[in-house]
């Protein structure tokens, strides 16, 4: 595997506050979206990369995605209510 890749994997896995959630693949605000930008899109040629790296990058960048999105739902839903009593995490499960 690509030392770089390797290393990006690493970080995903030990910092994934670092891969904040983006909308519409908007790598540019992120500190890694250079190198997300380059490893994500399958039009890219960049022939260090194999099918299987990008493959493995992409699944760990979405589940980083997917938990974000779900905090961010969450944090909204707690957040509304107006008038009535906050709502918690328990009324939802």
């Amino acid at each position: 595997m690509n030392r770089g890749i390797s290393l990006l994997l690493s970080r995903m896995e030990s910092n994934p506050e670092e891969f904040p959630l983006t909308l519409k693949n908007n790598f540019t605000s992120q500190p890694w979206g250079k190198y997300l930008e380059a490893i994500l899109d399958k039009n890219n040629a960049m022939g260090f990369v194999s099918h299987r790296e990008r493959e493995e990058l992409l699944e760990k960048y979405w589940g980083i995605q997917g938990d974000n999105f779900t905090q961010e739902v969450m944090t909204t839903l707690f957040s509304v209510g107006g008038g009535e009593r906050k709502r918690t995490r328990d009324d939802y499960f």
